[in-house]
């Protein structure tokens, strides 16, 4: 199953790293493994530790660097244009979801961070935008959460992209109700339909109260569900499932019939 990915946008300053850093951990407390790739929008960062051997591949020409131990590892390497985020999403495995900060061209569900005193302005294409993290009230047609309602923020993120079966996380601790407890609670703000006699014509459309009986017996004849050839009772007297049916079932007339064509009177059966 493909990863899902949720981008957090925002101007600098309003909050991002702050936020996600919380909600990683929030997520991960519920038992959801969590991967993350950060924009950086300049060149020449460095990761690395002057000094050490890695740091010293690197410096000596070495283009990707890989560093292992038997816990993690970390990789980088030179590239020649900047990698888009699906290509650098699609390096990563095993987990259960990808926040990503930055990115706000991507076409993809965006979460974005208001924070007032920094800036009002909104990045976040609207089209993609599906909840707000902010200290005022905005005027958007999408949820708004506070910049610590970091429950609250969760919460959305794990009803929208991460699978859940009967209420259970990976844990085994309850991040929702049950499916009989949902089905209860719903139920109870329900209001049960009255009962209407209606006529036919304008009984299009609902839900009958009960079940309705014919009148009339339909087909009202005794007939079969297949074509075949009417055996008479008194030929087949005696004959067995193991042998061929009585010699005078194979000497006296039979009579073709078709499906839904009624049975001949004093007929047991048909035969194919």
């Amino acid at each position: 199953m493909k990863i899902p990915i949720v981008t957090f946008v925002g101007r600098s300053g309003a909050g991002k790293t702050t936020l996600l850093v919380k909600l990683i951990a929030e997520l991960r407390r519920r038992g959801y493994r969590v991967a993350t790739i950060k924009h950086h929008s300049h060149n020449g960062f460095d990761i690395d530790q002057p000094g050490k051997d890695s740091w010293r591949h690197a410096r000596a020409g070495s283009e990707h660097v890989i560093v292992a131990a038997p816990d993690k590892m970390a990789t980088y390497r030179i590239l020649d244009h900047e990698l888009s985020l699906g290509e650098l999403a699609a390096t990563i495995s095993g987990v259960d979801l990808v926040l990503v900060e930055g990115y706000k061209q991507a076409e993809l569900p965006t979460f974005e961070v208001v924070r007032a005193a920094n800036s009002l302005d909104l990045v976040a294409r609207p089209e993609y935008r599906f909840a707000v993290a902010t200290d005022t009230p905005l005027d958007l047609p999408v949820p708004q959460y506070g910049l610590d309602d970091i429950q609250g923020i969760a919460d959305c993120i794990e009803g929208r992209f991460l699978q859940r079966e009967r209420g259970v996380r990976r844990d085994n601790a309850r991040s929702g109700i049950s499916y009989a407890q949902a089905l209860e609670t719903t139920l109870g703000y329900v209001e049960p339909l009255g009962v209407e006699t209606v006529d036919l014509a304008q009984a299009c459309g609902r839900v009958v109260a009960r079940d309705l009986d014919a009148l009339v017996d339909s087909p009202s004849v005794d007939a079969s569900l297949k074509d075949g050839y009417a055996v008479l009772s008194r030929d087949i007297a005696g004959a067995r499932a193991a042998s061929s049916p009585a010699p005078s079932a194979a000497s006296r007339p039979r009579r073709r019939f078709d499906a839904r064509d009624a049975l001949p009177q004093g007929t047991a059966g048909g035969l194919e």
